[in-house]
């Protein structure tokens, strides 16, 4: 079995030191903060509304019960970036996810989602 690699991690991308770790349930007002931040398009192709309130404090709530993973980008203290793995165990297909990221648009294009 691997282990995986401990977190937070930094990495230089574009010459800035990007912070990963997990997004935990604490990081609710900070997330809630940057989704204001998304252009109103973006919100059209994410499939649950982020901006709500509710949203965001379910989509924390399911990281303690594993059907969600999620990691935090941050630059300077500030969260630039977020992924959200999310798995139905319900499912027939148990062993795909989907992948939804979302980045920071002044981040954009310089290698922060890859």
């Amino acid at each position: 079995m691997q282990v995986p690699p401990a977190r937070p991690r930094t990495h230089s991308i574009a010459g800035s030191a990007v912070e990963i770790e997990l997004l935990k349930a604490s990081d609710g007002d900070e997330l809630g903060a940057f989704v204001k931040t998304l252009p109103t398009h973006d919100l059209l192709f994410v499939r649950r509304d982020v901006s709500h309130p509710k949203v965001v404090d379910a989509w924390l709530a399911a990281l303690d019960g594993g059907g969600i993973t999620s990691l935090a980008a941050r630059s300077d203290g500030t969260l630039v970036g977020c992924t959200a793995i999310v798995n139905d165990k319900r499912s027939w297909s148990r062993h795909v996810a989907e992948l939804r990221v979302m980045v920071a648009p002044a981040w954009r294009g310089r290698g922060l989602g890859r």
